[in-house]
């Protein structure tokens, strides 16, 4: 059965509760990087609760410079 757009929605604002179940405990793998565009990384979720699994897709959105100590710099704004 896959995903209700409510299910969709209520995960996007909550990413660490299984979207089927509720349940705050999830199981997280990275994938490949090389499987996509080059901006994008796949990761696989897992619900140890209910054991439905699904794909989280993360895309690269803004990147900073750090200085010597590790921090950011923030970006000038347009």
């Amino acid at each position: 059965m896959a995903l209700t757009k409510e299910q969709i929605a209520a995960y996007l604002a909550d990413p660490w509760t299984c979207p089927f179940c509720g349940h705050q405990e999830l199981d997280t793998t990275l994938g490949d990087m090389s499987d996509l565009d080059g901006v994008e990384i796949m990761g696989q979720k897992t619900c140890p609760e209910c054991g439905k699994s699904w794909r989280d897709y993360y895309k690269l959105h803004d990147v900073e410079e750090e200085d010597a100590d590790g921090c950011a710099i923030p970006n000038e704004e347009d």
